[in-house]
């Protein structure tokens, strides 16, 4: 991509990340996100880029009160001082769900909650932590509007991981993450895929701003054993949920169902460049993780 490109794009990602608070408020539940896309009409896709929103259900404006109508484009100044007219996007993607060796099951005892083993951490090479999301492990805490958890002062939750049974060390559903955090004790596990692939132990550092938009990476899920390759959409998109409106998420082509929550995402050389969080029809969701490194600075096996 053209680096005048590739800037281009950043900036109306960040101007988007500005509004979109805005944004969801304003047509709600509706909008699940927003992100710069090639301009599509009638099926064509166009050479030039344009404000994508993501909606649960497309309507006709008959349909709609005036401040819930998407305007057709934004009048926006760039930096270089010009104010251009950017056109608007309304794709029809379904709601956003959360698609709750490695990708061994894990799941939240009192729920039932299914998810997916991401990737295995340690703290201090003795003591073994399973991530994953927040929502896939602790959803019985979810379910109370509880958003964070730390076992030094919060009720023992206990969690499934692939047969036997963890403790939830530490975890939050905050605008930059939905991570958890499952201690196993000092146990024996390998960061080895189904494939073969080795987990690399250095994961690619953020922000993106950009950078990884069209380079290819690889999701692991369940009816993927072996990973299934697609190139980044988007590396600053937010979403909208019903728990929490995220933002800076990596996006692919839908790839993910339910039960691949906290699958992980490689680069190419196998460092880890995040776990999956949920998706609509139109794009899975991955949460980039630096930010869950931000949270607990663990290191990779």
């Amino acid at each position: 991509m053209h680096t005048q490109t590739r800037n281009k794009i950043h900036f109306l990602e960040t101007y988007i990340e500005e509004h979109a608070s805005d944004w969801f408020k304003q047509y709600g539940q509706n909008l699940t996100s927003v992100q710069v896309h090639k301009k599509i009409t009638k099926r064509q896709k166009k050479n030039y880029y344009a404000i994508a929103f993501h909606v649960v259900k497309k309507k006709r404006p008959s349909q709609l009160d005036e401040n819930e109508i998407i305007p057709a484009d934004f009048l926006i100044e760039f930096p270089d001082g010009k104010t251009r007219r950017v056109k608007t996007d309304v794709k029809q993607t379904g709601e956003f769900k959360f698609h709750a060796a490695t990708l061994d099951e894990i799941r939240d005892l009192p729920t039932g909650e299914k998810g997916t083993l991401g990737v295995f951490v340690t703290n201090n090479g003795t003591d073994i932590f399973a991530v994953t999301n927040f929502h896939v492990a602790a959803a019985g805490l979810l379910d109370h509007n509880k958003l964070e958890y730390d076992a030094h002062s919060d009720t023992r939750y206990d969690v499934g991981v692939a047969g036997f049974t963890g403790r939830l060390y530490k975890g939050e559903v905050t605008s930059r993450r939905d991570v958890a955090f499952v201690s196993l004790g000092p146990a024996t596990v390998n960061n080895v895929l189904p494939d073969g692939i080795r987990i690399g132990r250095d994961f690619l550092p953020g922000p993106f701003e950009s950078r990884l938009r069209g380079k290819p990476v690889k999701a692991y899920l369940r009816r993927y054993r072996s990973g299934f390759v697609l190139p980044v959409l988007s590396d600053n998109a937010p979403c909208n949920t019903v728990y929490m409106q995220f933002f800076k998420l990596i996006t692919v082509k839908r790839c993910s169902e339910r039960g691949d929550s906290g699958g992980i995402v490689l680069a190419p050389d196998n460092s880890v460049v995040g776990i999956i969080l949920g998706g609509n029809k139109e794009s899975t969701f991955i949460i980039p993780y630096y930010e869950i490194f931000k949270f607990l600075p663990f290191r990779i096996i």
